[in-house]
């Protein structure tokens, strides 16, 4: 089950890396792998070896991590190790992709500085007429009440009856999550610098126009998605198939969003490359190759945070700036945490249930979820044929033995602990 879970997360990982790489080769904007090199020099049978091992590397890359795409498969059977297993996999993944582009970008680096080029760029400077009508780009804000409002309702369908129903609150908090994030994006994305495409004021408004009002469209049209997606499914959480309903609308949401975002990324491309080869209008550039080692840009020069790709669109950002050291402080403690804790969880998939009688207390001894009950303290017992439906907060449950923490139709949260084999239940 695990492994039908995390597959699509797997293809569209492998996907947005495979789209985000071959902007590395472009020569968008005159780089390649984050450095400008110009026009006559990019023939080079120097510059088309390194992009060709790279592309080679970037092959390779991919058959190694599908082939461990199926090995995944034969560990489905284990939830916590199957998970331990996808979160290093996406890791690995990353980290190879990124040594890939550190290594070509060194070279290609170095080719530049062996062959003495000097380049142009565009300015990161503000045309005054774009400034003067920015605003007038971005799509309505608006919008994001009626994204809130939907939200919240996703929210309130799946508050549990009982506040201690894990499930129904990890469902809030991601939908807050990601409403958080693409409203985060939506409010950077006018923070962002403006580039002077041109010596004609008249092209860049209608360039920067493109860029900002397709994203922040892009944004909110995502946001609905999000909010409608999390309300629609909040309609199933207490039904027995809510798993597979979750994981549908999951899917099927992450898919919508994912192409939404390629969409606005072609489309705006396509624009601007409407009004021709923009290298040719170029003005002096006021950043260095040096700064966009592998993509990642570390400008302690730079006041910005947030900056637009060299390679692609988008933004990124400053990693010298003490914010962005903080972020990614964070975001890395938060990867190792979550980690560890699912490391320690492994046990689980090995689940063993037995009890004994000590000192007039029941002992239950389940894997991670040990329980002693006092005889004294029982007000009540009594064994029944069968248990009504029950829903899951944590634990584990499976073709041998179910316990952890449940609530129960007509007994409410409680803790459960179940041998299969044996069709009679003792209730305390």
């Amino acid at each position: 089950m695990m492994f039908w879970i995390m597959l699509p997360s797997y293809l569209i990982i492998l996907g947005i890396m495979n789209w985000a790489m071959k902007y590395y080769i472009r020569a968008e904007d005159g780089c390649i792998f984050c450095v400008r090199i110009p026009r006559e020099h990019r023939e080079d049978e120097t510059i088309k070896k390194i992009i060709q091992e790279f592309l080679t590397k970037k092959k390779v890359m991919n058959i190694v991590m599908s082939i461990f795409v199926v090995g995944g498969y034969f560990l489905s059977e284990y939830d916590m190790i199957s998970t331990v297993y996808s979160f290093v996999w996406i890791f690995v993944y990353l980290g190879l992709v990124q040594i890939a582009l550190n290594k070509a970008f060194d070279r290609t680096y170095q080719y530049k500085k062996e062959q003495g080029i000097t380049t142009k760029g565009y300015s990161i400077s503000f045309d005054t007429e774009v400034a003067r009508l920015k605003q007038s780009f971005l799509f309505p804000k608006w919008h994001w009440f009626i994204i809130l409002a939907i939200t919240l309702l996703g929210c309130y369908l799946w508050i549990p009856e009982e506040k201690e129903n894990l499930v129904g609150l990890a469902m809030i908090g991601a939908n807050v999550i990601i409403f958080a994030t693409l409203f985060m994006l939506a409010m950077v994305i006018p923070k962002t610098k403006m580039k002077v495409f041109s010596i004609n004021s008249d092209i860049n408004v209608a360039l920067c126009r493109i860029f900002y009002s397709k994203w922040t469209k892009a944004f909110a049209f995502c946001g609905y998605i999000n909010a409608i997606s999390w309300a629609i499914s909040g309609l199933f959480p207490k039904k027995d198939e809510s798993i597979a309903i979750l994981v549908f609308f999951t899917t099927f949401e992450t898919l919508l969003i994912f192409i939404v975002l390629l969409a606005t990324a072609w489309e705006i491309r396509k624009e601007r490359n409407m009004f021709g080869n923009m290298e040719q209008e170029a003005i002096e550039e006021m950043d260095e190759d040096i700064f966009w080692r592998g993509g990642i840009y570390n400008n302690p020069h730079d006041t910005k945070l947030w900056v637009e790709k060299r390679n692609g669109m988008g933004i990124t950002m400053n990693m010298a700036k003490p914010a962005g050291k903080i972020i990614t402080f964070l975001a890395y403690a938060l990867v190792i945490g979550n980690l560890i804790w699912m490391i320690t969880m492994i046990p689980i998939d090995f689940p063993s249930l037995s009890y004994e009688i000590v000192d007039g207390s029941i002992c239950v001894d389940a894997t991670g979820y040990d329980t002693k009950i006092v005889i004294d303290d029982v007000v009540k017992a009594e064994v029944v044929d069968s248990l009504p439906r029950r829903y899951r907060n944590n634990g584990y449950e499976g073709k041998q033995y179910s316990f952890g923490k449940y609530r129960v139709k007509e007994y409410g949260q409680c803790r459960l602990y179940i041998d299969h084999s044996i069709k009679k239940y003792l209730i305390l």
